[in-house]
């Protein structure tokens, strides 16, 4: 029996016995993992109208039949409640309205962005995720920002919105950017948003279903403050999380909600990263956008700048968790950097690697973290350090390495020095070596990976 089939045994032998508040309680925690599918939320659903949360139980049904519309005892159950009750199932099952202009009627209290350009089956996985979430689907619009998209790769974007569209209606939009530019994409998805609320995504980013929930009640409970900003964790599902380089990847801890948690809990701008994030429309406009110079590291660049010129604040919720369905290795990530060198050192001194004198090749090349690494050497101080902000922890998921971490924030301080240590920067001549081996340059504008 899986992981996942244990606890479902568990909800139910919970339910059998009368403890229903213990069932509804697991059935919660099971939403808040990914995948999710029908017959969960049906179950829970079957749990809040046992406990008399009858409203609470019909949407869950409501969400099952929008998940799977052939699911029998979730259709029969809502048809039930609603013929008790008096009310109009067609109010629970959320059907997408027509999305008005912001103040309009018809506003949707969230608008969820998501670049695409070129990862279509994790974009397929991303709008199956964000179709279950318990989150009224009249509540919530998402905007996939075509940016750099072209060609047949088009076609079978739009094949792949039409088919979605049949459960979003018109909460789903496609916005295009001629450009491929994550910053530009995500600027042109606030520029269309409709919402109150702006969450930004990846195109490779899966929300379990009470994730938008969750964004909305943070905000509210800050009193819809332009001036908070919500930042979710990251998990890696398997076989993403396999990857010592992933468990690396932005100093590791937005990936893992794994200490024990505050709800919420105070953290810096550095942490400002678009996987699972989310603030007021209005911030934008009033604080500012992504700075569409940076082709990586745009998000963060803007937190710093909200952090340090604005005084935002910045909340990191352990309850928040997203899927990243990413893989990267050392040896990719220092191609991908290698290829960005060019466009990288011109926007930053307008000089060409042959031209680029050794002090600013310190001070430009060395921040794109070009590097090799002892990873025998690194993986055992690494190891070490866990060891000593790890333990027991009742809220869940592990690190990496098999445990949690109790206060990540001192963590993170440890782990950043340590993978400095283990840098092996490139030397200019070495780089001008591989840049001559690269095939054909984009000279002017961003390198994409």
């Amino acid at each position: 029996m899986s992981e996942s089939e244990a606890a479902r045994a568990g909800a139910q032998a919970l339910y059998e016995a009368g403890d229903l508040r213990g069932a509804l309680r697991e059935y919660q925690r099971l939403l808040d993992r990914w995948p999710c599918d029908a017959e969960l939320l049906s179950d829970a659903g079957a749990v809040c109208f046992a406990l008399g949360r009858t409203r609470q139980g019909a949407r869950y049904f409501a969400k099952a039949l929008e998940v799977d519309p052939e699911h029998a005892e979730a259709r029969e159950n809502l048809s039930a409640v609603c013929q008790a009750m008096g009310w109009d199932a067609r109010a629970f099952h959320s059907p997408a309205c027509e999305v008005a202009a912001p103040g309009g009627r018809g506003r949707p209290e969230v608008s969820v962005v998501v670049p695409v350009h070129s990862r279509l089956d994790v974009v397929a996985r991303c709008l199956d995720a964000l179709a279950a979430q318990t989150l009224p689907m009249r509540a919530y619009e998402v905007l996939a920002v075509a940016n750099g998209v072209r060609g047949q790769a088009m076609s079978d974007l739009r094949a792949l919105l039409a088919e979605h569209g049949k459960r979003f209606g018109e909460r789903l939009r496609l916005v295009e950017v001629e450009q491929a530019s994550i910053p530009l994409a995500r600027n042109a998805g606030i520029e269309a948003a409709a919402g109150r609320i702006v969450l930004q995504m990846n195109e490779d980013t899966i929300l379990p279903p009470r994730a938008l929930e969750r964004h909305h009640a943070a905000h509210e409970g800050f009193g819809f403050s332009p001036e908070c900003v919500v930042i979710g964790g990251r998990q890696f599902p398997e076989p993403y999380r396999k990857s010592l380089f992933n468990y690396l990847y932005e100093s590791v801890p937005l990936y893992t909600p794994l200490h024990r948690p505050a709800p919420s809990r105070r953290c810096t701008g550095r942490w400002f990263v678009t996987c699972n994030l989310s603030c007021l429309r209005e911030a934008y406009a009033r604080f500012g956008v992504y700075d569409p110079a940076y082709d990586w590291g745009s998000d963060t660049a803007l937190g710093l700048r909200w952090e340090r010129e604005h005084g935002l604040s910045f909340y990191l919720r352990t309850d928040i968790v997203s899927y990243h369905l990413h893989w990267l290795s050392f040896d990719s990530w220092r191609e991908n950097c290698i290829r960005r060198v060019p466009t990288a050192l011109r926007l930053a001194t307008g000089l060409s690697p042959d031209e680029l004198p050794p002090e600013v090749h310190a001070r430009v090349v060395d921040n794109l973290e070009l590097f090799r690494m002892d990873m025998a050497a690194f993986e055992a101080e690494m190891r070490r350090i866990e060891r000593d902000f790890t333990g027991p922890d009742d809220f869940g998921p592990d690190t990496f390495m098999g445990e949690t971490v109790r206060d990540i924030e001192e963590f993170d301080e440890r782990l950043r020095p340590v993978i400095a240590n283990y840098k092996q920067r490139l030397h200019l001549t070495e780089l001008r070596e591989l840049l001559k081996r690269k095939r054909k340059w984009q000279p002017e504008g961003r390198v994409r990976a």
